[in-house]
């Protein structure tokens, strides 16, 4: 829409952005749209502002929150994004299914509220295909998850570790020094690698630089040209996207400062109540203490939140052209410290309905295994 296109146009906040569209093949001379497939290019402008970048950033966070991408049905690499809908639960807006969808809110007996992952919900689960001859190759495991037994969990983190600030941050420390002596082989493997692809990169460069002199001086045909360095620029596409990668990669391992998210993480357990008489803890401490929740077949992993509020990712800071490029914020691989685990038996299960509901009974259990992650 024209207001959508508005908020979105880096055009108000004085920066013009160029590959808006990019031509293929030379050949065909066709332009197409640009979904990413190669990168924007944003200029300071001459122009004069009606908004500032700080504010323009911020608007694109909170549109980005309300969309996603979509490859197109035709199965090509055209990757769109589409508006959806922010879940108005707290348990809606934590649940990541470790397929990558996120988990929708459902009901069971006597309506009482769940949540099965979107993957399950649209296509089936691999029970439900099978019995109906279909293919399990992309079907998601992830289990039927009743509210109440998330409501446990978050009791017993919050009973056993929310409410005991030394113990979490004391293993945290424990685990933090196990995890920087491989962040550190990590980072010089991918130090090795990366030297390799520039040195190739710087190769690959000189050998286009021979053709194109050729070609200028009409040694070879524009046919010619194209066939002999088509595989170079290949390659060379592929190696300045693995050179980004790689060093994007080398400056979050560098950034992350354990200290500092420790620091928070006391003082936020510390700032609130005695949580180990609650039966029931409320959305919004479950949600000031959690980040998200990464759901499995066989287990759940729990991540704690350690930073602060997301406006801090925007405010008081001033960005250059050459920093401008807003990239989404995609669900993040396993990048926590791991502090602890723990089982959810069936007595436990018993033992807690029978706190909250002693109309309820407890049906074909499976053991829950957690993880919990800073």
């Amino acid at each position: 829409t024209t207001i959508a296109h508005v908020l979105g146009n880096p055009f108000y906040c004085g920066i013009m952005q160029y590959h808006k569209q990019y031509t293929p093949d030379y050949l065909e001379q066709k332009k197409v749209d640009n979904y990413g497939e190669i990168e924007f290019v944003y200029v300071q402008g001459t122009h004069e502002p009606i908004v500032s970048i700080d504010e323009f950033r911020r608007v694109q966070w909170i549109l980005d929150q309300r969309r996603e991408e979509r490859r197109s049905m035709d199965g090509s690499k055209t990757v769109k994004m589409k508006g959806k809908s922010i879940p108005q639960t707290v348990w809606g807006r934590l649940l990541i299914c470790h397929c990558g969808l996120r988990f929708h809110r459902t009901s069971y007996h006597r309506k009482l509220p769940a949540y099965i992952c979107y993957n399950v919900s649209k296509f089936g689960s691999i029970a439900q295909r099978k019995k109906k001859g279909l293919t399990v190759e992309e079907a998601c495991d992830s289990p039927y998850l009743p509210q109440w037994r998330l409501e446990m969990i978050a009791q017993r983190i919050f009973k056993e570790y929310i409410c005991d600030a030394d113990r979490i941050v004391d293993l945290a420390m424990e685990m933090i020094k196990k995890h920087m002596a491989a962040a550190d082989e990590k980072m010089n493997a991918l130090q090795q690698k990366l030297n390799q692809y520039i040195k190739e990169e710087k190769a690959i460069g000189k050998k286009l630089d021979v053709f194109i002199s050729m070609r200028t001086e009409g040694e070879i045909t524009k046919v010619e040209f194209y066939e002999r360095t088509k595989d170079l620029q290949e390659r060379m596409t592929l190696l300045e996207y693995e050179i980004k990668r790689i060093t994007d990669e080398l400056q979050t391992l560098k950034n992350v400062d354990y200290a500092e998210r420790l620091a928070y993480l006391r003082r936020k357990l510390n700032s609130y109540v005695d949580f180990s008489e609650s039966i029931v803890i409320s959305d919004s401490v479950v949600e000031a203490f959690i980040k998200k929740i990464v759901v499995f077949c066989d287990h759940q992993d729990w991540y704690l939140r350690t930073e602060d509020d997301i406006w801090s990712l925007f405010g008081g800071k001033s960005f250059a052209p050459d920093q401008f490029f807003y990239e989404k914020q995609r669900e993040e691989p396993n990048t926590g410290i791991w502090v602890a685990a723990f089982t959810v038996t069936y007595d436990d299960a018993k033992r807690y309905v029978k706190q909250v509901d002693p109309k309820r009974c407890v049906k074909k259990w499976n053991e829950i295994k957690v993880n919990l992650y800073i």
